[in-house]
């Protein structure tokens, strides 16, 4: 698409000034006192109809969706079933799953299937239906097994619960150079949702196990959830930012079962904790202060550098989900049905059935009801599962997912205007 039309563009008020955000590009314009805003976009359309937005020299990352070449790199594996938390937010209600295990004889029918791949790099995600350390038995031989095999160029990465978590099981991370995720929403207080089956909480084991992999020198960061109705969002912040430990954001969605439901009302709530949040943001970074929230700078780069994406993620496109029956789907998030199963390990993909039904993220210029909308080119769509399990749609836009994304972007344009004159020589946006 070349340029915007007027009604295209966002417009946003921050401490008394008004800005234009173009989604085009990324580029967001401060207007003058008494500037007329249809006219200023009016120009800005006018001075974008004559170039095309993706050769804006190497800024703009569109492109047309390659659609299933079939070369597979990333790889999600299930190998527990079953979990040892009962998290009230859980899409997967994982602690209500009966606990299985991957066996080894399964995970080598699985190399099996993925041998036409074996010669390329290849990263195996261990995440799925459960906590996959319950299955550290198997875990361990994987990196061996894979080796064997002559898969001899993979990652690994891992998410975990950090219940489990032993000297034994974080020297392995260590020798195999495993990249691990933690689920942790900030302090006692915001990881109260993450609880036992008995109700205990689990904060001080997992941080406790958070200890212990920095000491031996582990590669991780958290993973927060964030639920619409948390009051807390700064003492969240504070907290990572004062222990100096990286992590991400992430919010709740709908869980398969429906046990857990957002509502879309609270997102108004967090409207108002984000407001709080890039206040202390903005003073972190304009004093220089490292910013350990990933995402947050993440995306603080994408306005700067004006990094636009068309697809969501790179599910069944080269990447995949395998549950602990060799059945495939297009991603981890996308296993609440055998009925939106892709194929398995002995009969292959059906890459038939995820072009019929949509199972995959296709370019966001696709989907009729995101092509004119402002966050096009920073979510992409949204996420193709999240939208299924709402609608059984994967076109369907999800109102909750579409509110989230206004307020959180909004909060980050904000931030952006009021910390761009600090970014030059800043710590957090120093290229690494």
């Amino acid at each position: 698409m070349d340029g915007c039309s007027v009604a295209d563009y966002k417009e946003i008020t921050y401490n008394g000034s008004t800005y234009i955000f173009d989604p085009s590009d990324l580029e967001v314009v401060k207007l003058s006192a008494n500037t007329d805003v249809h006219e200023v976009c009016e120009i800005i359309t006018r001075k974008k109809r004559n170039r095309r937005i993706n050769d804006l020299d190497g800024i703009g990352n569109k492109k047309t969706n390659p659609f299933f070449d079939k070369e597979i790199n990333v790889v999600s594996l299930d190998i527990a079933h079953g979990c040892t938390l009962r998290c009230k937010y859980c899409y997967l209600t994982a602690g209500n799953i009966p606990r299985q295990r991957l066996s080894k004889e399964a995970f080598l029918e699985i190399l099996d299937f993925l041998s036409p791949n074996k010669g390329h790099k290849m990263v195996f995600y261990f995440a799925g239906e459960g906590e996959p350390t319950m299955n550290f038995e198997l875990l361990r031989q994987i990196p061996v097994l894979c080796r064997e095999k002559g898969f001899n160029n993979c990652a690994y990465e891992i998410t975990t619960n950090g219940t489990l978590l032993t000297r034994e099981v974080v020297d392995f991370f260590k020798k195999e150079n495993f990249a691990v995720s933690v689920s942790l929403d900030g302090n006692m207080l915001n990881n109260s949702n993450r609880v036992f089956p008995d109700g205990r909480p689990s904060f001080g084991i997992v941080f406790n196990n958070i200890k212990l992999m920095r000491q031996s020198g582990v590669k991780f960061a958290c993973k927060s959830v964030i639920t619409p109705e948390n009051r807390n969002l700064l003492d969240l912040s504070k907290f990572f930012n004062d222990n100096e430990i990286p992590f991400y954001i992430g919010f709740a969605t709908r869980s398969f079962n429906g046990e857990y439901i957002p509502k879309l009302e609270d997102v108004e709530i967090l409207r108002g904790q984000l407001n709080i949040v890039i206040d202390y943001y903005k003073e972190r970074i304009r004093n220089n202060l490292r910013v350990y929230s990933r995402k947050i700078i993440g995306d603080l780069r994408r306005i700067h550098y004006r990094i636009t994406t068309t697809e969501a993620c790179s599910a069944a496109l080269n990447s995949f989900f395998i549950d602990i029956h060799g059945d495939i789907y297009s991603c981890s998030c996308h296993n609440s049905s055998r009925d939106i199963s892709v194929g398995n390990i002995k009969t292959g993909i059906d890459y038939e059935k995820i072009r019929t039904y949509g199972y995959y993220p296709k370019n966001v210029e696709e989907y009729s009801s995101c092509r004119f909308c402002w966050l096009r080119y920073l979510c992409s769509g949204s996420c193709m599962a999240s939208k299924w399990i709402e609608s059984q749609d994967t076109d369907m836009p999800s109102k909750y997912l579409c509110a989230i994304g206004n307020v959180y972007w909004e909060s980050i344009i904000k931030l952006y205007v009021s910390i761009y004159p600090y970014i030059r020589g800043n710590i957090n946006f120093l290229e690494k």
